[in-house]
């Protein structure tokens, strides 16, 4: 099976418009941008879905992010019949069944509640099926909240504190 990873590691290619990296003296990175910018790769480096990927990666967090953007592929594609059970199995078994390969990290109650969701589904008759594109709604906004409240919180502060760092380190060249 191919990395996961390769999902922000192969982010540039040529496709996605990238908006130029804007740093002024006195403006705060902190400020400047958001995880979803991030994800649909709208950032140049630093700020860019490849390298917050492999921070997540430094974090050993890169589960949530592959989880998040696993979902809105989902969410963009739209699988019909067998292929969307066949995705909701797949997310499901790599990413929610405890002890999976890249389990998140939901509650408990989440996680139970979530798998009760994708069981119905897959439950479903194949003649008879209601494609619910919704079934990982919870799970992803729980995901997606702790990975911007987490991890791209911090990812924000390396990237502004690298940026003073190096300014520093210019000015106090002489």
């Amino acid at each position: 099976m191919t990395s996961p990873c390769l999902l922000w590691r192969d982010a540039d290619d040529g496709e996605v418009p990238r908006a130029p990296l804007k740093l002024g003296a006195k403006v705060s990175v902190l400020g400047q941008f958001e995880l979803k910018c991030v994800l649909e790769n709208q950032m140049a480096p630093p700020l860019d879905l490849e390298t917050f990927g492999r921070y997540c990666e430094s974090e050993h967090s890169e589960e949530n992010l592959i989880y998040v953007l696993i979902v809105r592929m989902f969410l963009d594609f739209e699988p019909k019949r067998e292929d969307y059970l066949d995705a909701v199995r797949l997310i499901s078994d790599e990413y929610i069944a405890e002890g999976s390969t890249h389990e998140v990290n939901i509650s408990g109650e989440l996680r139970k509640k979530q798998l009760e969701d994708v069981r119905i589904v897959l439950d479903q008759d194949l003649n008879d099926i209601v494609e619910d594109y919704s079934v990982f709604a919870k799970s992803y906004s729980e995901v997606y909240s702790m990975l911007r409240r987490d991890t791209f919180f911090r990812f924000k502060r390396t990237v502004a504190l690298n940026g003073r760092v190096t300014a520093a380190r210019n000015a106090a060249l002489w």
